[in-house]
């Protein structure tokens, strides 16, 4: 035997409101939220080309390191370094080694003329 339950004047509301149809179980907007980000997906990759490039093994295993420390894929890490060299946005390591070095010592240098 099921115990019934004493429903709130609410949950009566509700109870009823279920019986007469009043509410979907939202599979159309569902769908229809699915159907556009397939599109967008479709119209996103119509933009992108592949390319396939020959590189040494320890480049690839170099590669595949710092994206994981990164938390990246390998694919993605070298996509983005390629699209930054394209942009023109891709900084060499020793220029930003040179960079900061100039700013330390300037920051050095202030230090001590306040103290001086």
């Amino acid at each position: 035997m099921k115990k019934k339950f004493k429903l709130t004047k609410e949950e009566k509301e509700i109870e009823k409101s279920l019986d007469t149809d009043q509410w979907t179980d939202g599979s159309d907007v569902l769908k229809n939220e699915v159907l556009q980000a397939a599109k967008n997906g479709t119209e996103h990759r119509k933009r992108e080309a592949r390319v396939n490039i020959r590189m040494t093994q320890g480049d690839i295993d170099a590669i595949r390191q710092l994206a994981e420390e990164e938390g990246l894929g390998y694919q993605t890490l070298m996509s983005s370094v390629l699209h930054k060299y394209a942009r023109g946005r891709l900084v060499e390591k020793k220029v930003l080694d040179q960079v900061a070095a100039e700013i330390a010592a300037k920051v050095q240098s202030q230090t001590r003329k306040k103290a001086g």
